[in-house]
């Protein structure tokens, strides 16, 4: 009598989706506890948690990518479609579209290209445009004015920033008219204008009845329409509360959290010899460009020993081209007047000599990047030991240049 009771109360709520005792079916599972949840049609859940405590994995177990070891998940929507069309077949991953930086790989293949080959103007020929890859005719006025869609169509893939990257991949998962949708980080890279105006056309999205799930590292990333948070931990469901609960409970933690010092020096000092220096980089009236495509001119910038810079601006206003010509990525840099530690650039210095003295990551690497390695191989493939100590560059061991894209 009680489990009727459960099942009639359920279905009286409308749920979008229901997981019933799930457990991956995967090798070393690191879900050891099963996953129960119900999601209703007008909630909107932003999915919370550290890094590696099983997001990501939820997802994709709700778009049906990973096979169930145990237990079921029922989506009531799709059964609706089933019986509108019993002669076709309806899965998951057909109607519920994962949109997160991952994705970029479904739109060319990267293994054909190298992160420096956007910077070099004859290379790119084989890389498409945007408005190959997104039939505009089908977007929402709404989409193509909160995403800035016009302005990408004639930039070829390769140049996009992350930033616009994830503009296109919103756009074009928005393009299949799915009948669900969930965010990885759905902010991340975007500059404030286009994360409001996305934050916006969430919620417009929402209204006319698209189901929307988020992936979130924390509160200040979930988008305003966020109705309930699902919290978890080690790969388990520790929290399920509604937005106003979580608000309240994360102040509170806030108040009573500790910045724990970190004592650097337990990492030790590099032994390394290296000549002394004044000015790290120093730029005179540099020109910003791709190509025949000007982005800023006249830039002068001085970064001094011991200054730390954030670097600053929109999508695709060019911070990623001014960095290429610090890092040596960007041919372009020796027709600049450029100094790095007080050299000239162009003196007769190699990229690499360059590139072994200072450290730089971003998110654009990681496409390229596809090796199925260990996490040590990774890492280590950042270590450069120099043949000859005596150079006359000196180690950048902190780099003090931030994107924001």
């Amino acid at each position: 009598m009680n489990a009727y009771l459960c099942i009639f109360t359920i279905a009286l709520m409308n749920p979008l989706f229901l997981l019933s005792s799930v457990v991956p079916r995967m090798v070393d599972n690191p879900f050891v506890v099963p996953v129960d949840w119900v999601v209703q049609k007008d909630e909107v859940w932003s999915i919370t948690g550290d890094n590696g405590s099983g997001k990501s994995l939820l997802a994709e177990i709700i778009t049906g990518k990973q096979g169930l070891q145990q237990g079921k998940i029922d989506y009531p929507f799709l059964t609706s479609l089933q019986r509108q069309f019993p002669d076709q077949h309806f899965h998951p991953w057909d109607r519920i579209r994962l949109v997160s930086f991952n994705a970029a790989y479904s739109l060319v293949d990267f293994h054909t290209l190298y992160y420096q080959q956007r910077f070099h103007q004859t290379e790119t020929d084989d890389s498409p445009f945007v408005r190959d890859l997104l039939p505009v005719c089908d977007l929402d006025a709404n989409i193509t004015v909160a995403l800035q869609i016009k302005q990408l169509l004639d930039k070829r893939l390769i140049q996009l920033s992350s930033g616009e990257l994830r503009k296109l991949l919103i756009a074009k998962a928005l393009v299949d008219n799915p009948a669900m949708m969930i965010f990885d980080n759905p902010f991340i890279g975007l500059d404030a204008t286009s994360h409001t105006q996305l934050d916006e056309l969430f919620t417009q999205i929402h209204q006319h009845g698209v189901p929307l799930l988020f992936l979130c590292p924390s509160r200040d990333e979930m988008p305003a329409c966020t109705t309930h948070v699902l919290k978890m931990s080690r790969c388990a469901i520790v929290d399920k509360t509604p937005i106003e609960v979580f608000c309240a409970e994360q102040n509170e933690v806030h108040l009573q959290s500790e910045i724990v010092p970190v004592d650097w020096r337990a990492f030790g000092a590099s032994n390394r010899e290296t000549a002394d220096y004044e000015v790290a980089v120093k730029m005179e009236d540099v020109v910003i460009a791709y190509g025949q495509q000007l982005i800023r001119d006249g830039v002068n910038w001085t970064i001094r020993k011991g200054e730390k810079w954030a670097l600053l601006g929109p999508n695709g206003s060019g911070k990623s081209t001014l960095l290429s010509y610090i890092f040596a990525d960007n041919p372009q840099a020796y027709a600049k007047k450029m100094t790095l530690f007080d050299r000239r650039r162009g003196s007769g210095e190699s990229i690499w000599e360059i590139k072994a003295r200072i450290g730089f990551t971003s998110s654009e690497m990681h496409l390229y990047y596809r090796e199925n390695v260990s996490c040590l191989s990774v890492v280590a493939s950042g270590l450069h030991i120099p043949v000859d100590t005596r150079s006359r560059f000196p180690v950048m061991s902190v780099h003090c240049l931030f994107k924001n894209d």
